[in-house]
């Protein structure tokens, strides 16, 4: 008995502190009011699923009492609540989503009945991974809002999930100096640069799929009907990339599936504004990491949260009067 005790106790051991630590670390704040891993080891770069899960486990925990929402992908992440001039809002944008994870939020957002603005940036790129022949490679994450959600609530499974053992180990790696910069690109950035363009016009040049295509748009339907049904003000930004991409959009071959996309877009929300042509940011190269980020959240302050006379409107709001005027002349500067 006494053998099996101890043989017991040396099995237990490395599980009992790997729960211990991860308790006293506790990385989404799950336990604690406030936690010992920085944001910066997710909003930076150890991975998508971490910054999923930091943004998600604040929202459960109804961090900041909000009722404004920003969605999206990592291309509206410049985007914080901090640098915005209203208050209430949070981010909830995450790299690499999917429309149906962004869905997924949302409609936990409605049951909660906790919202009642949602800034939602769609990306051109994603909607052409998610209706090509290519949707296959389109990832879907293992961090989706009921996996989260589930253990906030069992708090039994925290202890045992791979991303909180991994942002744990990340925090002691921190600790001694190490590098935790995974989500970083190891190339140069003239190297990334290309590799993200080459990227786009795989997924842009893909064939489309029209079952897929229908299932995409029914999710902005659906997420229109819940809003308008829930009272909610949907403002749709169509995020600034740099020209070299914009000249890709307008491009023969592409242009018709670009142009259709943001018809639908302004023909199923109200309020939609363009930031994707070109003009004195997206014609800078020094405001992009890489040509799909745009690092200068500026564009996006001075166009929904004016201040006063002299902000640079950059902005164009979309409707169904002008978006074929806008279209063709934004063609027809770049061509």
């Amino acid at each position: 008995m006494k053998k099996f005790l101890i043989k017991s106790a040396l099995f237990l051991s490395p599980l009992t502190l790997l729960i211990i630590g991860e308790y006293i670390i506790d990385p989404y704040y799950l336990f604690h009011d406030s936690g010992n891993c920085s944001k910066e080891l997710y909003e930076i770069g150890y991975s998508y699923d971490q910054g999923r899960r930091y943004k998600t486990f604040r929202y459960l925990k109804k961090e900041n009492n909000t009722d404004k929402i920003i969605m999206g992908s990592s291309q509206i992440n410049v985007l914080t609540e901090d640098i915005i001039p209203e208050k209430g809002w949070m981010s909830l944008s995450f790299g690499g989503v999917h429309l149906k994870e962004t869905l997924d939020m949302f409609m936990n957002l409605v049951d909660k009945e906790r919202v009642n603005k949602v800034l939602l940036a769609p990306e051109f790129v994603s909607y052409c991974a998610a209706v090509s022949d290519e949707n296959d490679n389109y990832r879907w994450s293992t961090s989706s809002i009921y996996q989260v959600e589930d253990e906030f609530n069992d708090k039994a499974s925290y202890f045992i999930d791979k991303c909180v053992f991994q942002a744990s180990f990340s925090y002691l790696v921190s600790l001694l100096g190490g590098d935790n910069s995974r989500g970083v690109p190891q190339t140069s950035k003239d190297e990334f640069w290309k590799e993200q363009l080459d990227y786009c016009n795989k997924m842009f040049t893909a064939s489309v799929v029209e079952i897929q295509r229908k299932q995409v748009t029914d999710m902005f339907t659906d997420f229109k009907r819940e809003a308008d049904r829930n009272g909610i003000n949907v403002i749709v930004v169509i995020p600034a990339q740099h020209l070299d991409i914009i000249k890709m959009e307008y491009s023969e071959g592409i242009f018709s599936q670009y142009a259709s996309y943001l018809e639908f877009l302004v023909n199923t929300f109200n309020n939609v504004y363009y930031f994707d042509y070109p003009n004195s940011v997206t014609n800078n190269k020094d405001f992009f990491g890489d040509p799909m980020h745009c690092n200068n959240a500026q564009i996006y302050i001075s166009s929904l949260w004016p201040q006063n006379d002299t902000d640079e409107y950059e902005g164009i709001k979309l409707t169904k009067d002008n978006i074929c005027e806008i279209l063709e002349t934004v063609r027809n500067s770049i061509n």
